[in-house]
């Protein structure tokens, strides 16, 4: 009876631990996913446009929140990668 005990035992601290890695990971990446969103948005709210009817600086806002928009999104998919690689590698770690 005891060795059955002492297996359970094992396996309960096994998946413990997993869920104790892939939870480290999810809150790394929810952290990092909120400092990068509250920059970008940082960033285009700090985009100057003015109300006269100029429209060259209304196109030059577009462009430029295009580009930060471009960029947080080519970095999302980045922090995505890496927090699915966090995960794979905690289920194969045993």
């Amino acid at each position: 009876m005891r060795p059955a005990v002492e297996q359970l035992r094992n396996q309960y601290e096994s998946q413990l631990d997993l869920i104790v890695r892939i939870s480290r990971a999810g809150l790394g990446y929810c952290e990092e996913t909120v400092e990068a969103n509250t920059a970008t948005a940082r960033q285009l709210l700090a985009i100057p446009v003015t109300e006269s009817s100029n429209q060259g600086n209304l196109a030059e806002a577009l462009v430029t929140g295009g580009k930060i928009a471009a960029a947080h999104w080519t970095a999302s998919v980045s922090r995505g990668i890496d927090f699915q690689r966090q995960i794979f590698a905690s289920l194969t770690n045993k």
